[in-house]
């Protein structure tokens, strides 16, 4: 479903109470965004349940959603197997990992051309986001960057939720959280820029 028209003053001022809470969280952070100046800034996370919400946004990430959608009536998302999984050549893949989490740092990643829609499938690690631009740690190879710069925006995985960073946002997967050094995720590559 679609927010409702915001013609009115009180439309802009606040959400509307109809809207159920993702949808009031999202018209929320537009808000916000076009008060700060900051609409360009994409960064979602939310429940699976809701993700066919965000269709419409790139032809690429429908594809990834119809796929993990398909795919999730018939199977468990952890029969995924280990590695990369063609979805739609380079424009959409899968690539399922184990991964050990760290401690905290200020090194960031960043992509040029690709979308990383992140889930974790056991256990639940902690991310980290920021819109500061920091500095480049290191050299740009294939679709990945560094930066340094503190977290303005943290949460954890799991659970059934997911994250979805765009091309040019600074984010830190993988960060360890109590009781939690260890997940097993999938992350999906979708190809937004040519």
């Amino acid at each position: 479903s679609k927010p409702p028209s915001q013609n009115s003053e009180k439309s802009k001022s606040a959400p509307s109470p109809s809207l159920n809470e993702g949808e009031r969280v999202g018209a929320l952070c537009a808000s916000v965004k076009k008060t700060l100046g900051w609409e360009k800034i994409n960064m979602i996370c939310d429940a699976l349940e809701p993700l066919n919400r965000y269709r419409g946004l790139h032809r690429n990430l429908d594809t990834a959603i119809d796929y993990l959608t398909a795919y999730h009536v018939a199977h468990d998302l952890y029969d995924l197997p280990l590695g990369r999984t063609e979805v739609d050549g380079e424009n959409v893949f899968i690539n399922v990992m184990e991964a050990d989490l760290s401690p905290d740092s200020t090194r960031l990643e960043y992509h040029k051309k690709y979308a990383d829609l992140q889930i974790d499938l056991t256990g639940g690690e902690g991310w980290g986001y920021t819109t500061l631009p920091g500095e480049e740690a290191g050299e740009f190879t294939g679709d990945i960057g560094f930066r340094t710069s503190p977290d303005a925006v943290s949460g954890t995985l799991g659970e059934g939720r997911f994250v979805l960073f765009f091309p040019g946002e600074l984010h830190k997967p993988g960060v360890a959280r109590p009781g939690c050094a260890h997940v097993r995720k999938v992350v999906i590559k979708i190809r937004m820029e040519d």
